[in-house]
């Protein structure tokens, strides 16, 4: 099976893995989706975001009514950061957002991607994320 991972580049570049020997960069950056009113998030939001686990990821998924899309985000190893740059591509460029939910992520369903992009526009941490420091 394919395996997907997502680590820090130099200059704080997430470059994500998708499959042996294939590798995907994210070549925007975060700080170019805090000019657009839709992205803003405040610093101590996106660190909070940022530091989720794939557990808490997953939660979140829950907490929103996505439990079908779990499996999806396990096997393409989503954490925090990648989420985070899930809304800033969803925030940056809408049709490349769904493209990569429907290909790397493999949600089929429209009524999830819809739903998905809905939650991270309006993101809100879970209960136990909000707490941790």
């Amino acid at each position: 099976g394919s395996r997907a991972a997502s680590v820090s580049a130099a200059g704080g570049e997430t470059v994500s893995v998708s499959s042996p020997g294939r590798v995907k960069r994210w070549s925007e950056s975060p700080s170019v989706v805090s000019e657009d009113a839709r992205g803003r998030l405040d610093a101590q939001r996106r660190a909070s975001i940022k530091n989720m686990s794939m557990e808490s990821v997953c939660d979140w998924l829950r907490q929103h009514g996505l439990d079908e899309c779990v499996p999806d985000f396990e096997a393409a190893g989503v954490d925090g950061a990648g989420l985070l740059q899930l809304r800033d591509l969803l925030v940056r460029d809408v049709e490349k957002f769904y493209g990569t939910v429907e290909r790397s992520l493999k949600i089929a369903k429209f009524g999830h991607v819809l739903k998905l992009a809905g939650c991270l526009e309006e993101f809100e941490l879970p209960a136990a994320a909000q707490t941790e420091e």
